[in-house]
This record gives C-alpha cells, structure tokens and sequence, in this order.
C-alpha cells in the first residue's frame, strides 16, 4: 500500500488537492492552470512551501515503513532504489531512511539503503537487458 501512496501519481494528485483548497499560493504559481505533477510540488517545497514539503516528508516516511516491513521479512544485505522521485532528494529519502531503520530489527538493521545511478531509467534498462537476454538465448 505505501507505493500506491507514494508515487509520482500519488503526489500529482495531493498537488491537485493542495490547488483545489487553495493552500498553496507558491504551488500554484509553478503550476499555473496546468495539471501538477509531482515535479511541481518539490518544486514549490525547494521554493519555501511548508506545506508542499510535508507532503513529500510524508509520502518518504510511508515509504520507509514499508521498506522496514520488507527488510525484516527478506533480510536483504541491501534496497536500491531508483526512479524519477530520487531527485526530491533528502525531502524524501531522509524521512524514508529514517523510518525504515527505525522498524529494521536483528539482521535486518544492518541493511544499506542506496540509490541506483541509472536513475529514472532503470526500470526501462532492466527490462531492456531481460529482452536481450532472451533474445541470446
């Protein structure tokens, strides 16, 4: 449950909340009368927006809790984590980390927690070295 909360859908669609109560003047601004994105509202958290970074704050610890849950059951030796949210940066992976260690016990505790350097792009490589793979075979 905490991917579908946290997602670049997920935080598009609390920008939209935000925008509709009218919450967030420096939000709107960078959205204008567009559709936000999740882009837009680390945008408008980077610019001050309290608001706008408690969001993405949030959306982080979710994440992290998660990851705590799974790190106990599987005890990886590390998470690599990738994709276009990673730009929000410490906003996001500072809470993430925070609670997944606080929620990793015994072995678990000792798992890194690092990002991928092919970025947004990893999901599409990954699935670009399956394909040839087969394709070799």
């Amino acid at each position: 449950m905490p991917q579908a909360m946290v997602s670049g859908v997920a935080f598009a669609q609390r920008a939209k909340k935000i925008l509709e109560q009218r919450k967030s003047p420096v939000l709107h601004e960078i959205v204008g009368y567009g559709e936000p994105t999740a882009a837009h509202l680390h945008a408008a958290a980077a610019k001050g927006d309290a608001l706008c970074e408690a969001e993405i704050r949030h959306g982080g610890h979710l994440l992290g809790l998660g990851l705590g849950s799974l790190v106990n059951v599987l005890n990886p030796d590390a998470v690599t984590l990738s994709g276009g949210l990673l730009a929000m940066g410490d906003m996001l992976i500072g809470p993430m980390r925070e609670a997944m260690y606080s929620l990793a016990y015994g072995p678990a505790a000792g798992t890194l927690l690092r990002t991928s350097t092919l970025g947004e792009d990893a999901g599409l490589l990954g699935a670009a070295a399956v394909a040839f793979e087969r394709l070799d075979g």
